[in-house]
């Protein structure tokens, strides 16, 4: 493209001067402002240091706290673990009173920082202690007797302070006493003394604002410093550290906005789940930072001071330019030449010598145009050779009308170099006046932009396959509950006592069909990655063996089937059965572009690629990868239909001949296991595709997990059904009341959880993953083990997003059955999970 513009080299002096000293100002203000960037980044740099120091410390100190807090409990748990192993001597609490007074009084003897030793029975009355006045109370309402009675192997529980007959605050610390057979028969109490754990956290030096507080799990202050009063005892359910381990958390980072004199905080806290406390120690954030910003003071005013004399050194050569206005317009015009070559990066400078018909290039002309070494002089008409068929005569005219004084010119043309590879140029020129003694020209840069134009083309190319796929992955809740309806639907209708042959027929028929829609779904899901893979290391050559003898079943007789794998070939990480099905696609692909019979190729081997690769190919990462490349001799495919080939439902066969998923699927099988694919096809010499899977780092191979055979049984036991969709719900209940499970209802994760807290018998909780209300299946999960350890879960879904898979890959121990399932599907997968099977894919 060609665009006017005013002719530098036929300006007078006075004008061409002025233009130099727009350049200098321009390239000046770019220096200033890339000073401000470095500066910038600087301060973001140490802002980031100065806070992950801040983290680290925090996150040490709570670490010394737990360290200590456990060593100052350990004697005392040993005196408890003591006391039960006492009791199932004694015969449990109702034992004799003198030997559990002796062995009371023996225990405390040892332990200076106890105020007392209690031991009550499964009801909670003290039967013994080393505190005559507290025998007969009743101590069942106590956090820690209801805890233990609850959880057998629970450790040492702690308790709420109190303040004792001294006016001193104390922590009851207890164990679970146990009979036979597990049996509860009561707890052993020792009350913790504060006072030495005060004299030890009051020597932590948190910095001026900093703060240390220990929690009980409950909610209650245990100790708080500083503190202008004693604060044991108080609540503290809305502070953040309480909150965040009620989320879940027992070890974590937090950013407090306002402390207790109104700073903000940097928070570590770590739960100690023996004796069950929380440890927290925060930081003042401005203190943390107070370094930083004053490093941030005085590098501001040094960028000052450089701003300053980058002005100063700016308007000198201003100057100087004005004085060497007197030099010879030849010299002028080499000079700019050499401005242009050297001022900006990868690019090089031309004139071009319209009436000689000559070129005296840069030396960074060469490296551009793939000469091997520089050339000071050569013809125009042999640089217009090396320049695109297409692009030559505009070019030429172009040049030749800036030389007559059209104005300064913007043109991109393609040039082919002697290696035959091609690139792309953008070219920028203006008039050079020349001198009595020489005739004008035109000086020009020139700067390769093939890549940039690539990348431009890819990424463009990446965000549409992109977009398709969140479009496409969208569709598939909703698409599967419809389908799992139908198909549970079917099959009872196939299987309805009193329906004749022919409707059963009807049934088959239309069962069929939402087969086929299942599986059109979990291609599309396949495309936009939203499906649950099972990795495992394998070895690439194996998968090629094992498809090998079915390939050459399905190819025909008129297809040659050669496999060329690398010896020693690296292992990677990939879920087998989907790469199987990735190079059956392929094959069948390649075999119906082969019309007339041909030749494929099956390769496997190591490849590592480098930066230079990746910038090419912006989704593709460097580093090393195992190749699996598919050859064939059909007819290829022109460069407008490679760019569509991994849309869903694009496909070049006759209709009915295919759902134009099959590249699709495989495409975002490799993206969603952190491959890359590549295709390469010309017409009449037929196509590659390469699909790369990063190199394994471990060595062992990984063999998937042995699942037994489970029977299709009925069973008796009680199921908690959590699903959204009314018509997905009512079919799944009754088709477990069929099979004799008794069946509880929630529409979605509230409801669920209320049923929980009712205190019902659930043996099985069945949940869909995405629900409405604002929990997944995965917070219900999550939130009803921990009120019932030991409560089995199986998750349904067609759509799993991040709940349960990340990474692509289904969570350890989780068991999904899959939409659409058939009612022996849900059978099976119900048996399993109560059973307590390890996961397997629905």
């Amino acid at each position: 493209m060609n665009e006017p513009g005013p002719s530098a080299a036929k300006m007078p002096p006075h004008v061409s001067d002025d233009w130099m000293q727009r350049r200098i100002v321009i390239a000046a203000v770019a220096f200033a402002l890339a000073l401000l960037a470095v500066e910038a980044f600087q301060a973001w740099q140490g802002y980031r240091t100065a806070r992950t120091e801040a983290e680290r410390r925090a996150a040490n100190l709570v670490y010394i706290l737990s360290a200590h807090m456990q060593e100052a409990v350990a004697a005392l748990d040993a005196s408890l673990v003591q006391i039960a192993a006492a009791s199932q001597r004694l015969g449990g609490p109702s034992g004799d009173a003198d030997d559990w007074n002796a062995v009371l009084m023996g225990a405390i003897a040892g332990l200076p920082n106890t105020g007392s030793l209690s031991v009550t029975d499964s009801e909670g009355v003290i039967r013994h202690a080393t505190v005559a006045n507290i025998l007969g109370q009743s101590r069942q309402d106590l956090y820690l007797f209801q805890a233990l009675r609850r959880q057998a192997n629970a450790g040492m529980v702690a308790d709420r302070p109190y303040k004792g007959v001294s006016g001193e605050m104390l922590i009851p610390l207890g164990r679970r006493l146990e009979g036979p057979a597990d049996t509860f028969q009561g707890v052993a109490v020792a009350t913790l003394r504060l006072r030495q754990l005060r004299e030890f956290y009051h020597s932590i030096d948190v910095g001026p604002g900093g703060l240390i507080r220990i929690l009980h799990p409950d909610g209650q202050v245990l100790f708080r410093e500083p503190s202008s009063r004693d604060p044991t005892g108080e609540p503290a359910l809305q502070d953040p550290v309480y909150l965040a381990y009620r989320a879940g958390k027992v070890d974590d980072l937090l950013d407090e906005e306002s402390g207790p004199d109104g700073r903000p905080l940097i928070t570590a806290f770590h739960a100690l789940p023996s004796p069950g406390i929380l440890l927290a120690v925060s930081l003042d954030r401005r203190a943390a930072f107070a370094e930083w910003r004053n490093n941030l003071a005085v590098n501001g005013g040094l960028l000052a001071v450089e701003i300053l004399v980058l002005a100063i050194a700016t308007a000198t050569i201003l100057q100087l330019l004005r004085a060497r206005h007197a030099a010879t317009l030849r010299l002028a015009s080499r000079e700019r030449q050499l401005l242009l070559a050297e001022s900006i990066a990868h690019m090089g400078a031309i004139t071009f010598d319209v009436v000689t018909g000559t070129v005296r290039p840069s030396p960074q002309i060469a490296d551009i145009f793939g000469w091997p070494e520089p050339i000071e002089e050569f013809p125009l008409q042999a640089f217009l050779a090396a320049v695109h068929d297409a692009d030559r005569q505009p070019l030429s005219q172009t040049i030749a009308c800036c030389a007559e004084g059209g104005g300064p010119y913007r043109q991109e043309f393609r040039i082919t170099r002697p290696d035959g590879g091609g690139r792309i140029i953008w070219s920028e020129g203006f008039q050079d006046g020349g001198t009595p003694t020489a005739a004008a020209g035109v000086v020009a840069i020139c700067q390769d932009v093939t890549d940039r134009r690539m990348a431009e083309r890819q990424l463009a190319q990446s965000l549409k396959m992109e977009g398709v796929g969140q479009l496409t992955g969208g569709v598939a809740h909703d698409f599967n509950n419809l389908l799992t309806v139908i198909i549970g639907n079917l099959d009872m209708l196939a299987e309805w006592p009193g329906a004749d042959a022919r409707a059963r027929e009807t049934a088959e028929i239309a069962l069929r069909a939402a087969d086929r829609g299942a599986d059109l779904v979990r291609s599309l899901l396949a495309f936009s990655r939203k499906q649950p893979l099972q990795p495992r290391v394998v070895n690439l050559n194996e998968i090629v063996l094992e498809t090998d003898h079915l390939l050459r079943r399905t190819l025909g007789e008129q297809v040659e089937l050669e496999t060329s794998p690398e010896r020693k070939i690296w292992l990677t990480m990939v879920d087998p059965a989907q790469l199987q099905a990735a190079l059956i696609n392929l094959a069948v692909n390649a075999r119906d572009s082969m019309t007339q019979g041909g030749k494929l190729t099956i390769e496997t081997g190591n490849v590592v690629l480098d930066e230079h690769y990746a910038r090419q190919n912006t989704d593709a990462k460097p580093g090393a990868y195992v190749l699996l490349a598919v050859s064939d001799t059909g007819t290829g495919m022109p460069a407008a239909i490679l760019d569509r080939v991994f849309e869903p439902f694009f496909t070049t066969k006759e209709t009915g001949k295919g759902t134009g998923l099959g590249l699709s699927m495989v495409y975002g099988f490799i993206k969603q296991s952190n491959g890359h694919i590549n295709i390469y096809s010309e017409i009449g010499h037929g196509t590659t595709v390469k699909l790369y899977l990063p190199r394994s780092e471990t060595t062992a191979r990984v063999e998937p997990p042995a699942t037994a055979i489970e029977p299709d049984s009925p069973g008796n036991e009680t199921v908690l059904v959590v699903e959204d969709d009314a018509m997905v719900r009512d079919f799944v209940v009754q088709q477990l009341r069929q099979r004799g499970y008794r069946t509880r209802l929630a529409k979605n994760g509230r409801e669920a959880l209320a049923a929980l807290d009712g205190g019902a018998e659930i043996d099985l909780l069945l949940t869909d993953v995405i629900l409405s209300g604002g929990l997944t299946g995965k917070q219900v999960a999550d939130t009803a083990q921990r009120q019932r350890p030991g409560l089995k879960v199986l998750f349904m879904s067609g759509y799993t997003e991040n709940a349960i898979v990340h990474h692509g890959r289904l969570d350890p121990g989780v068991l999904l059955l899959s939409k659409p399932f058939h009612a022996t599907e849900l059978a099976r997968m119900v048996r399993r999970a109560i059973a307590g099977n390890q996961p397997s894919e629905a």
